[in-house]
């Protein structure tokens, strides 16, 4: 991961804390925070430092990490215990707000005592009266602590939200998802629905909503008849939190949604598209939010008798669906013993019950295109594939790791994340020695390879100019090792990254289909000016080539511009067909599909679907779009 310039002055150490901010949350940022803290210690003003630790601790906040942000939040605490007036009005009211923030991270960890969460909200109270400030805030943490722990919520309740909001309290979004989850578990589905609607209608939003609230109202929606609404959110609500750490619970409430609607295919879809989650999430509570919904998902597969369909899961193994309910139902179960043994109630271990006992709420509900079922994803007959297709253990020889994660990369096998996982590992320690073997190649290469691995993964959180940032270098490192495929290969999925950061301002689209269009030049250029290049690596290409193509006719929705899709379609299809790259050719089906569906011809896109399906019971999980 590349790191942040060493600032050589405040100045410059302010210009990295406003880049930060502006990169998506995740590692990172937070890394870069890390570094941005240590940088700051080295001046003997103490303000930059308190905007460092500011930074930070928002980037272990946003990024699922709890156990870290009470620890910057002490040192914060301590010098404005010791240097007060460095704290202008802005940073006082910034100190005083995250106290919400600490109280919320002890809740998310079953090791920290209930004593201890109660001490800090104690400590949270006499620092507001001293301060002078209202304890709204205060009380709606109360009020939190109660929910979670399981206690009667009635006076917490009232002592909160019948008190005038202050400059400290939550958003009204956030505030509002309260009220409504307060009348939930009471029963109340409509009332919560009524609390809802602002948030719901798009009146009231912020960092996290309307993302939570809509993961929250879809059954409530479904229990009062408006499946059609519940359709809308769903669709909205799960763009607002996939693949992000910080919203697994939210995702868990998507893939129970699919569960209870006759839609476990497309939940299965969706678990797949999160497999991150399995091992990106720090946050107990959260983790335990993720899994229980997982499970509900995979309970309700294995009841309709597909127990042996493939599902996506931890990283390092091939797991069915009856496998990893078995595996995550014991980890979530652990977890809910843990908090309850903290709390001393049985609360979690409860909710959790009542999610898993809940019976469907539809026999079908149409969330897609064209709806899949079980016996649509399940192939007709075992399928046997080629031994390099198929999912393998990771292997622990280290030129073995090495050969195979290059291999399943090649074929766009989703195993080869495992293998480049292990690798990460293996080869960050200190006394790391590499393969001298001449088909493992140099150490150049490897590093190469886990850049462009990192990169990929940045891509799939739509973080783009880190994507961007880490493909170039992925490429310039396949040059110092002489693979200019590769290194051609890693600058066009650059280009695709760059085209796609967001532009601010009214013409956005205007800006994002122009840089588009100069990513398919130039992607164009490369793959003509590159010789030697590996089938694979052509087909790749050319799939780059039609995604951004693809991507210029969702964000334009322009009639001539849907042609030049199906051109660079047709020309990846061809190639692929030859050589019989499987995975691209499944690409090649995937983005006519697309692009019939955005131009507005469903008939066609219904038909490529089903010929993409076809192709999956004939070939198996690797011949999926990789």
């Amino acid at each position: 991961m590349p790191t942040a310039p060493h600032p050589q002055s405040t100045d410059e150490l302010y210009q990295a804390l406003k880049e930060n901010d502006q990169r998506p949350y995740g590692r990172t940022r937070t890394v870069t925070a890390e570094e941005l803290v240590d940088a700051a210690e080295q001046f003997a003003e103490p303000v930059p430092l308190v905007h460092a630790l500011l930074e930070l601790q928002e980037a272990y906040t946003y990024g699922s990490e709890p156990r870290k942000s009470p620890v910057v939040f002490a040192r914060l605490l301590t010098l404005f215990d010791e240097q007060p007036d460095v704290f202008d009005e802005r940073l006082r009211h910034m100190l005083f707000w995250r106290f919400k923030w600490v109280a919320n991270a002890l809740r998310q960890l079953p090791e920290i005592p209930l004593a201890s969460m109660r001490q800090w909200l104690t400590e949270m109270r006499d620092r507001y009266e001293k301060a002078g400030l209202g304890l709204q805030p205060y009380y709606g943490q109360s009020y939190q602590l109660a929910a979670h722990v399981g206690e009667d919520t009635t006076l917490a309740y009232e002592l909160w939200a019948g008190r005038t909001r202050t400059r400290l309290s939550d958003c009204e979004a956030c505030e509002t998802c309260e009220r409504a989850l307060y009348h939930l578990m009471a029963g109340d589905d409509e009332r919560a629905l009524r609390t809802w609607e602002p948030v719901l209608a798009g009146k009231e939003f912020c960092q996290e909503e309307p993302a939570r609230s809509l993961s929250y109202a879809l059954l409530p929606l479904l229990r009062t008849g408006s499946a059609d609404r519940a359709r809308e959110l769903h669709l909205a609500g799960y763009r607002g939190c996939r693949r992000n750490p910080s919203m697994s619970g939210e995702v868990g409430r998507h893939l129970e949604f699919c569960a209870l609607t006759g839609n476990e295919a497309r939940g299965l879809e969706l678990l797949a598209e999160n497999r991150n989650l399995f091992d990106e999430v720090d946050s107990p509570l959260d983790l335990l939010d993720f899994l229980t919904g997982v499970e509900v998902l995979l309970q309700r597969v294995e009841f309709l008798g597909h127990g042996e369909l493939p599902a996506a899961g931890y990283a390092g193994r091939t797991w069915t669906a009856a496998g990893l309910r078995a595996e995550v139902g014991g980890r979530a179960d652990d977890l809910a013993a843990r908090f309850d043994a903290r709390n001393g109630t049985t609360a979690h271990t409860d909710r959790r019950r009542a999610r898993l006992d809940r019976a469907p709420l539809l026999d079908a509900l149409e969330l897609t295109l064209r709806t899949r079922s079980l016996d649509e994803v399940a192939p007709a007959a075992p399928v046997t594939a080629p031994a390099s297709r198929t999912a393998a253990a990771v292997p622990d020889a280290l030129p073995e790791l090495i050969l195979q994660a290059r291999a399943l990369e090649e074929q766009g096998h989703p195993d080869a994340q495992a293998c480049w996982a292990r690798l990460r590992t293996l080869a960050a320690v200190r006394d790391y020695t590499h393969p001298d073997d001449p088909a493992v190649g140099p150490l150049v290469q490897l590093r190469a390879n886990l850049l462009a691995d990192e990169a990929s993964r940045a891509g799939q959180r739509d973080e783009y100019s880190d994507a961007a940032a880490l493909h170039e270098e992925a490429a310039a490192l396949y040059e110092d090792a002489g693979l200019p495929g590769d290194a051609a290969l890693a600058r066009a999925c650059a280009l695709l990254a760059a085209a796609e950061i967001p532009t601010e301002g009214a013409d956005g689209a205007e800006a994002k289909a122009a840089a588009l269009t100069a990513a398919h030049a130039s992607m164009v250029r490369l793959h003509e000016e590159t010789p030697g290049l590996a089938p694979y690596q052509e087909a790749r290409l050319l799939r780059l080539r039609a995604t951004a193509l693809g991507l210029r006719l969702q964000t334009t929705g322009s009639e001539e511009h849907v042609a030049p899709v199906f051109a660079e379609v047709d020309l990846l299809h061809a190639f692929a067909t030859r050589p019989d790259v499987i995975g691209q050719i499944s690409g090649a089906l995937h983005l006519r599909a697309s692009t019939h569906a955005v131009s507005g011809d469903l008939p066609a896109a219904v038909t490529e679907i089903d010929a993409l399906l076809d192709r999956l019971k004939e070939h198996g999980p690797a011949s999926l779009p990789g």
